[in-house]
């Protein structure tokens, strides 16, 4: 039977975790365990996670670039719009530095939102 949790994240397939270290976790003999595999064991298709500290307003530019991506152009895969939505926030203002772009990775299914 299907919990509360497992029901919610088959109908809102991704998951974004933009808090400082959201990807990380300890390693065990098979995957890194953490808050992203949590997630995707209790049915997320996929997680967006930042692997360091993540900074509030680039991240915040990333994600909204991420969605609106996927928006404009649902045939668009998630990394797709992930790359996109990281060469968005490099260009912008002083945001160069991979420090405020290049910790976010994608786990899981790839396909639309």
């Amino acid at each position: 039977m299907d919990t509360v949790s497992e029901t919610f994240l088959r109908t809102h397939p991704t998951v974004v975790l933009t808090g400082s270290h959201g990807a990380s976790g300890d390693l065990s003999h098979d995957y890194v365990l953490g808050m992203p595999r949590a997630f995707l064991a209790s049915g997320a298709r996929s997680v967006l996670a930042c692997m360091w500290d993540a900074v509030d307003e680039p991240s915040s530019a990333l994600v909204a670039k991420f969605y609106a991506t996927l928006r404009a152009s649902p045939e668009t895969s998630q990394a797709e719009a992930l790359r996109a939505a990281m060469l968005a926030v490099r260009k912008a203002r002083s945001w160069e530095p991979p420090l405020f772009w290049a910790g976010y990775t994608l786990l899981g299914v790839s396909n639309g939102i």
